[in-house]
């Protein structure tokens, strides 16, 4: 697999600049793999289409929707739902299932053999309708060079040498092809049936016959079954990615000749584009008579969008946007243009791939403004509050105070559409009574509650006697607990509570503010009164200890009933 580019993660890289920045962040989370964050893998094969519109659908998820963790991976599908597109995708199988290589993929060629819905669904894929017009593989002969020629685009044309004969290429021509056959890695077909990068069979072996251009081996290869079973008069030469340009060269070439050309690729491509006017196609038998043995490579394939179920579940707005993408037949030939417009400019495949989708994103509001637009239900985030709702005599002010300014804090935010852009917050207030036994049954109920998956934190206790079960518990659930004003010191243990945070110092760290006061006073002596049942007073012994360094005088220490 190749990792092709991994996000746009600042400024200068961004495409929708006008777009302010999506805040909070939203991430792919699961349960069953402890709520921790998964990139959004997107499987992404050679064709150019299924590389656009992958980075359409990465560049609207990073910057419409706030998703910063999408990552493209290149591996090579070979045009059909091999056993490789379900291992990445599904994961592994048992008790304690792994996580999926990748999680998407926007175009896989579902062939119109078999029960390819069973087929994945067994293997926890599911397929979410086409996501633009259906391809196939076929032989393409340049109108251009049909005419004046009396042929027959028929695949019979090629089984009669004297037929065959005027998709032959002669010396000069063939030299040129062969040119093209190799890169630095050697040919581009290397299997046992070439030679030289070159199938000939049986029946040409002694004698010419037809050129048949192909591209890379390993998504054409079944075209070496087609000609032994119908005895085609036909080589077939592979050249890899130089396919559109010896195309475009030969048939100059030809055009002033009684010859003609005939190549293998598939559409929509960029060669041969959806609705081509370009090229003639070569007729076959109908897949029923080649389905056995060979398959339906010449029927229409469905351009299936697929993802693993984890997707669904653990990043829903992201599912909600791409089961509305799609693009029809014009854009996909848009697309392709100026795909091709670019790349001779660039000189860089993948640049001009995510320049083209940049540019599409930019021109089509529209389409994005649907694409999210079932999120005008903005998500809910919801906040547990555990407030004292009555006064307690532990808490010096009103109580009431504390979850009228929550409220306020929350409307506030909600109006604020530069701080959650695409949510709106929701405080689940509960009583907690500064009592353990009520703040953790307050806790337990949200735990319970459906809502638990879209709980950010809590938002409480008050009083630091009913902190600690509340604290002890939370990092087993991954649940943040911020207090207002819990200030036993023993929590700031960030290794026994890495959850817990609070907006108030804790009581330790107000050593030195009573040294300063009582330097400021002249006062040299000092007696401490705690209510009785405090657990949370161990500040006093190093208030003591750091006083009497100081030669003040520590007269009393001392604990009186709670009334």
């Amino acid at each position: 697999a190749t990792l092709l580019y991994l996000s746009h993660s600042n400024s200068a890289s961004k495409c929708l600049q006008h777009l302010p920045e999506v805040n909070p962040k939203k991430y792919m989370k699961l349960e069953e793999y402890d709520f921790e964050r998964m990139p959004i893998t997107l499987d992404v094969s050679r064709r150019i289409t299924h590389q656009i519109t992958s980075y359409i659908l990465k560049i609207f998820l990073e910057e419409e929707l706030g998703y910063p963790d999408v990552v493209i991976v290149e591996n090579n599908d070979r045009f059909n739902q091999s056993w490789q597109i379900r291992d990445r995708m599904s994961g592994g199988v048992g008790e304690k299932d792994s996580p999926p290589e990748t999680t998407l993929s926007t175009e896989v060629w579902i062939s119109p053999e078999g029960d390819s819905v069973s087929w994945f669904e067994a293997h926890r894929i599911k397929q979410c309708g086409p996501i633009g017009p259906p391809g196939r593989f076929g032989w393409f002969i340049p109108k251009v060079l049909l005419n004046n020629r009396g042929l027959v685009t028929y695949w019979k044309t090629f089984t009669s040498p004297d037929t065959a004969n005027f998709f032959t290429l002669s010396e000069a021509e063939m030299e040129f092809v062969q040119n093209y056959t190799k890169d630095d890695a050697g040919y581009f077909c290397k299997e046992e049936f070439c030679n030289s990068g070159i199938y000939t069979p049986v029946q040409c072996e002694d004698q010419t016959c037809a050129v048949l251009l192909a591209g890379f081996p390993d998504t054409t290869e079944f075209v070496v079954h087609h000609v032994d079973r119908l005895r085609l008069m036909v080589q077939v030469v592979w050249v890899g990615p130089h396919l559109d340009h010896v195309v475009t060269t030969l048939t100059t070439r030809l055009a002033s000749t009684t010859r003609s050309l005939v190549f293998l690729t598939f559409t929509p491509g960029a060669l041969v584009l959806p609705d081509d006017q370009i090229y003639a196609t070569v007729a076959f038998p109908p897949c029923e008579e080649f389905s056995q043995d060979i398959g339906c490579k010449y029927d229409l394939h469905t351009l299936m969008k697929l993802y693993a179920t984890i997707f669904e579940r653990g990043a829903i707005t992201a599912f909600d946007a791409y089961m509305k993408v799609s693009f029809n037949q014009t854009e996909y030939r848009d697309l392709l243009l100026r795909y091709k417009d670019v790349v001779q400019e660039s000189r860089n495949s993948t640049e001009a791939v995510m320049q083209v989708a940049c540019d599409w994103l930019r021109h089509n509001p529209t389409i994005r403004e649907y694409w999210k637009s079932n999120q005008e239900d903005k998500s809910v985030l919801y906040i547990g509050g555990i407030f004292p709702f009555n006064p307690v005599s532990s808490v010096g002010y009103d109580v009431h105070s504390i979850v009228l300014a929550a409220q306020q804090a929350q409307i506030a935010v909600n109006n604020n559409n530069s701080l959650l852009r695409n949510y709106h917050l929701e405080l689940l207030a509960d009583d907690g009574r500064c009592e353990a036994d009520a703040v953790l049954k307050a806790f337990i109920d949200l735990i319970l509650r459906q809502k638990y998956k879209d709980l950010v934190g809590i938002l409480g206790p008050a009083c630091s006697n009913t902190l600690e079960p509340l604290a002890g518990v939370s990092h087993h659930y991954h649940t943040i607990v911020i207090s207002y004003s819990a200030e036993g010191s023993s929590f700031s243990d960030r290794h026994k509570y890495p959850y817990f945070f609070r907006t108030i110092g804790e009581n330790n760290q107000y050593q030195q503010v009573y040294l300063q006061l009582l330097t400021k006073l002249e006062w040299k002596r000092v007696a401490a009164l705690t209510e009785d049942g405090q657990k949370y007073t161990e500040y006093l012994s190093h208030l003591q200890d750091l006083l009497m360094s100081k030669n003040y005088s520590f007269v009393m220490n001392r604990k009186f009933p709670a009334v």
